[in-house]
């Protein structure tokens, strides 16, 4: 009976010295294996994995709070750490994430999360947000790396945030580092690199084959948008031989085989080629057009029509302008003349050589022109030196009831102004009025103003007598009272606006009296400038503007000085 009694004592304590044991283990994240005792008895408790090792429950682990964080780092690294150091918020605990990859209780102190929440793919995405709004961002891409699979939205946002920097190589690197994290790519992924590359600064030719790697290296299936704004990114650098030849490969390409090219990637491909070389980009847009002309004509859209113009109204060389402003008359329902060049320093060239160009077949259908082919047309005229085929161009657009665009009709009063100096001001007054009678559909803006009121300034510069130096008499009078009523008539005045007021008196011989309401004006619309610069966009631009308000203030205020002091009065 005693003997039977030890025996059952003596198995009650190793079962508990196994049980107390492995609690430990469990506590301490290591793994060890039951005795062979016990593990039949485990095997209620826990899902059998097939691997003996792995069969028991494990606890979540959870951070160590902040002053035991700091007595581990204090001996890893043999200096006092501060507790106040540690956390998701500190930019100071950043070194220590390399030397700790093993503790994981570690990490999730210095970064202020738990286990389960990296289980949670919305609780990482916001966790990185906030570490990237604080620009931590080793923090958030160690917060991903823990995250795996759950921390591809967060990883993402990464790659947005890395481009938004303009750090556009380390955003492609993280591409293939994110693959090592077990963090795969999806299509998200694709868009935000390749769209994000299309519309940052110029990129480098190794930067461009790096991006021609990851399209070409994407296991899942292409989609049109990930193609079309992977060309636009490839097209976004000086050397476009990568993207062409991408494209002359096209049907030999086994992820390109299933898309066939489209109307916008043709159009992407089109406005690509600009800032070539013009005889090169001449080579190149025909090659392309000839593609283009085997798709059907529905699938043709006025886009691509309009990029095929415009690549020829970017050019230097006068037989290829000429062809843009024939292929825009071809295609469209608007007459142009055929241009000339009437600036003595331009950037448009006549070529020694002449090359063979094709005709231009016209369409049958033609499209009614856009707003931006109008502004397009009229910009190259402008830049031409021919203001009366520009004004043609806004007449047909007008014509068309069309004329809800501002910056076209910015474009007419500097036709006008270029086109009748004597009598700019007076016609530009004129312009401003007809443009209020269209609101709400067009409202003019402190550029419109800040226009008529050059256009002011240019009338009084072809008036000049004095010996050249100033405006004078009756007419002097006559363009004070027109700006004067002008400025009056705007709601609020900014400083854009103040200054352009200035600048259109600056050449006419003003009373003293004027000059005393001058200052007036600038003493009632000052107050207003602090506030101004806060809201506006062009914050360097507006302290522009308010600069030479303030000069010229100071300047009326000496000259104002010593009239009086040579009167006495």
């Amino acid at each position: 009976m005693i003997k039977r009694l030890t025996r059952q004592l003596s198995s009650t304590a190793a079962v508990s010295k196994e049980l107390t044991q492995r609690s430990r283990a469990t506590y301490e994240g290591k793994t060890r294996p039951l005795s062979s005792h016990n593990r039949a008895q485990d095997t209620s408790r826990a899902k059998d994995t097939g691997r003996p090792s792995q069969n028991r429950f494990r606890r979540p682990r959870t951070a160590y709070t902040k002053q035991y964080a700091a007595h581990i780092l204090s001996k890893l690294t043999g200096e006092k750490i501060p507790q106040h150091s540690i956390g998701p918020t500190s930019n100071e605990d950043t070194r220590f994430i390399p030397m700790v990859k093993d503790r994981p209780s570690l990490l999730y102190t210095i970064l202020g999360i738990t286990e389960n929440q990296l289980k949670d793919s919305v609780i990482v995405d916001k966790t990185v947000k906030r570490f990237l709004d604080r620009d931590q961002i080793e923090k958030a891409i160690k917060t991903c790396h823990l995250a795996k699979d759950k921390g591809t939205v967060a990883m993402n946002r990464i790659h947005a945030w890395y481009i938004s920097k303009g750090r556009i190589t380390e955003a492609i690197d993280l591409y293939n580092r994110r693959k090592k994290y077990g963090i795969l790519p999806n299509g998200a992924t694709l868009t935000t690199i390749f769209d994000g590359c299309a519309n940052s600064q110029r990129l480098t030719p190794l930067q461009v084959e790096k991006i021609e790697k990851i399209l070409l290296g994407y296991k899942d299936q292409l989609n049109y948008s990930h193609v079309h704004s992977a060309f636009q990114a490839m097209l976004n650098c000086d050397d476009k031989s990568t993207a062409l030849e991408l494209f002359n490969k096209w049907s030999e390409t086994p992820c390109l085989k299933q898309i066939h090219p489209t109307s916008q990637l043709y159009t992407i491909l089109i406005e690509g080629l600009i800032g070539m070389d013009d005889v090169t980009q001449h080579m190149n847009l025909e090659y392309i057009w000839g593609k283009v002309l085997q798709l059907p004509a529905k699938q043709r859209d006025p886009m691509l029509y309009e990029a095929y113009v415009n690549a020829y109204l970017n050019m230097h060389r006068m037989d290829l302008v000429t062809r843009g402003f024939t292929a825009a008359s071809s295609y469209f329902y608007i007459d142009t003349t055929q241009p000339k060049i009437m600036k003595e320093k331009s950037r448009f060239q006549v070529p020694k050589d002449a090359l063979e160009l094709m005709a231009i077949k016209p369409l049958e259908r033609k499209y009614h022109p856009s707003q931006r082919l109008t502004d397009l047309l009229m910009k190259t005229y402008m830049q031409l030196g021919d203001y009366a085929c520009a004004l043609d161009i806004f007449e047909q657009f007008k014509s068309s009831g069309k004329v809800n665009d501002l910056g076209l009709w910015n474009r007419c009063i500097i036709c006008h102004t270029n086109m009748d100096k004597a009598h700019a001001g007076s016609k530009a007054v004129e312009i401003y009025k007809s443009l209020k009678t269209l609101a709400p559909r067009v409202r003019p803006n402190g550029a419109t103003r800040w226009l008529v009121l050059n256009a002011i300034y240019t009338e009084s510069l072809s008036h000049l007598n004095d010996q050249g130096r100033y405006c004078i008499g009756a007419k002097a009078e006559e363009l004070y009272d027109l700006s004067t009523q002008f400025l009056n008539d705007i709601d609020t005045v900014t400083a854009q606006e103040l200054e352009g007021y200035l600048k259109s008196l600056t050449r006419l011989r003003l009373t003293r009296t004027q000059r005393r309401d001058i200052l007036k004006v600038i003493e009632k619309h000052k107050p207003n400038f602090d506030a101004e610069l806060k809201r506006c966009a062009d914050r360097k631009k507006q302290k522009e503007y308010i600069n030479k308000v303030l000069k010229t203030e100071k300047l009326l205020r000496q000259k104002e000085e010593m009239k009086t002091a040579l009167n006495g009065t």
